[in-house]
């Protein structure tokens, strides 16, 4: 996550400008137990980050990591518009996926994950991604591949996520690329 700033700039292939400023941030760290006959039997703590952007044209962008517990990985949520993604870091997989109305999810249990419906969308984690001067590592590459007869010119189709710095790219249904600039 980039907690460190408040602002930063996109720019698309027709030399538009996207300010983008946080307008709310949370996090907290907080303790939780389970009991068996009213007797505590474990306690654990979790941790969550939420971070909320938007646009001087009114296209948001947010983001959460929350701590995960076993057999569950840290899961990150993030979206754009109306499309957010909750994927498993641990797991590499996409547990919820929700296009405007539509959505599909994973069945959690003890044991891991169960397909509730095949998710076609996929994710891949970059370790080299450069835009211009600028070279990320590790950077979550989301490309939508469900529900995209649903989409509109503007929605979004593929977003790039740099650890450390945030939204660094995206790619609209029309081909529009948006990268940032700073």
């Amino acid at each position: 996550m980039d907690s460190s700033r408040y602002q930063f700039i996109m720019q698309d292939e027709n030399g538009i400008s996207y300010g983008f400023s946080l307008i709310d941030s949370s996090y907290y760290f907080g303790k939780s137990w389970s009991s068996f006959f009213g007797i505590t039997t474990n306690i654990s703590y979790k941790e969550y980050h939420y971070q909320n952007f938007i646009s001087n044209y009114g296209q948001s962008f947010h983001l959460s990591l929350t701590a995960g517990f076993p057999p569950y990985g840290d899961d990150l949520y993030f979206g754009m518009g109306d499309i957010s993604v909750s994927y498993d870091l641990a797991e590499n997989t996409i547990s919820r996926l929700d296009v405007f109305s539509f959505h599909k999810s994973q069945i959690r249990t003890d044991e891991g994950y169960e397909q509730d419906e095949e998710i076609l969308s996929k994710v891949d984690m970059l370790h080299n991604f450069e835009i211009g001067d600028t070279s990320y590592s590790i950077v979550l590459h989301f490309k939508l591949e469900d529900f995209t007869e649903e989409l509109y010119k503007h929605s979004l189709k593929e977003i790039f996520i740099a650890k450390n710095y945030g939204l660094v790219k995206y790619v609209l249904n029309s081909g529009l690329e948006v990268v940032r600039i700073r």
